[in-house]
């Protein structure tokens, strides 16, 4: 069984991918215009395990809906849709006669018609994945420039003054910081 969170990485990344091909285009006015087209695109599959699936799809199977009252509402949409999909691949001739848990790990595959998350929690997300760009980036400049400072000092101590220059720590010529 894949964890929650294998499920969550593989959508942020589909999500990521998404986001910059749907908002690349520069037909959005805003943020929020462009975070409500990037959930409401299809998404590649469905993000989550067929086995928790079941316990859900099975009671709709036989007609007992309650499971679904207490969901948030994405997350009954989802299930509904899920279900639309068991119905549609279980007329089918090679799944006819076939568990539920079987057509489940295949119904998960399908592509679905959005993605289930709200556009508030796609500018999250988003903004989540800038600031980890923006943090290697500048972490990466960063380390570069302290490495280059760091040659540096090492050549104007061996080549700068000593003494008196230097009680406060600063090269009083040169700017050097000890």
């Amino acid at each position: 069984m894949k964890k929650k969170a294998d499920f969550r990485a593989l959508m942020f990344k589909d999500l990521l991918r998404i986001y910059r091909e749907v908002c690349q285009s520069g037909d959005f006015a805003t943020c929020t215009e462009c975070y409500d087209a990037v959930v409401r695109h299809l998404a590649p599959r469905f993000y989550i395990d067929p086995r928790f699936a079941h316990t859900v799809i099975s009671p709709m199977l036989r007609g007992d809906r309650s499971k679904l009252e207490i969901m948030k509402p994405l997350t009954r949409q989802m299930y509904e849709d899920l279900f639309d999909v068991v119905v549609r691949l279980s007329q089918l001739r090679q799944f006819h006669g076939k568990t539920l848990n079987y057509i489940l790990q295949y119904a998960v595959l399908e592509p679905a018609p959005r993605f289930y998350i709200s556009p508030t929690r796609m500018g999250q997300i988003w903004l989540a994945e800038k600031r980890k760009l923006y943090h290697n980036t500048a972490f990466k400049k960063l380390t570069r420039k302290r490495k280059s400072k760091d040659n540096d000092e090492k050549i104007s101590e061996s080549t700068c003054c000593t003494g008196a220059d230097t009680l406060l720590g600063v090269h009083s010529h040169c700017g050097v910081q000890q």
